[in-house]
């Protein structure tokens, strides 16, 4: 909302406020709730762990919900720091096919790929003890909006998106930017409503494995 309001509208002729409440840049605060809605989403699939565990849950189930609470970890420190992007480059110059050979953003060649596998196993994981549960709707809703970002954001990498914002643009008669930034906006606004989606899982799920009782993570009193 305040990107629309700040960038789009042009509310503030400031261009450090619309940097600040850019979605698009790394270094603005819906970045920096991106980064601690994953934080804390991951924070809560480590509490849903323990909660399983207090209760005599599934193993399955526990040790998905430590494998996707530190993979969200991971995720907003990833966000906070452009890790990604930054392996992907690594990864490219070692191994070669630099930047003019990608298909699209260069890091979804190397590291994507090992995004998908803690996706999946995840899901195998959290699945049958999340559906016994009625809550794995919500996790795979979550997981989906977040598949369709990353699909958008393959789609901002290619070669051909600038060319055709450009195109689409002249022809409505509008800015490139008006093209280009909404899909961006979109792509973020997905994977944010996807993270809270799982957020969600979670949280239900620690409500009804505890259901009422006095959380003490130092055990039994």
């Amino acid at each position: 909302l305040a990107d629309v309001v700040v960038n789009w509208m042009e509310v503030i002729d400031s261009e450090s406020a619309h940097e600040l409440c850019n979605t698009a840049d790394e270094q603005s605060i819906p970045t920096w709730f991106s980064a601690t809605q994953s934080v804390l989403v991951g924070l809560a699939g480590l509490l849903a762990a323990w909660a399983v565990r207090r209760r005599g849950g599934e193993g399955t189930l526990r040790a998905g919900c430590l494998l996707v609470g530190f993979f969200f970890i991971f995720l907003g420190l990833d966000d906070a720091t452009e890790l990604h992007e930054r392996l992907g480059t690594i990864f490219a110059d070692m191994y070669g096919g630099g930047e003019d050979a990608q298909v699209s953003y260069g890091w979804q060649r190397y590291v994507l790929p090992v995004y998908l596998v803690v996706g999946v196993v995840g899901l195998v994981l959290v699945g049958p003890g999340l559906q016994r549960r009625g809550l794995l709707s919500w996790f795979l809703a979550g997981g989906l909006l977040m598949a369709f970002a990353q699909g958008l954001d393959f789609l901002e990498g290619l070669d051909s998106f600038e060319p055709w914002a450009e195109e689409t643009a002249g022809a409505w008669g509008v800015e490139k930017y008006d093209i280009k930034h909404p899909i961006l906006m979109l792509e973020e606004l997905s994977e944010m409503l996807g993270v809270t989606f799982v957020g969600q899982a979670f949280l239900r799920l620690i409500a009804r494995t505890l259901d009422g009782q006095r959380l003490s993570l130092l055990g039994p009193r």
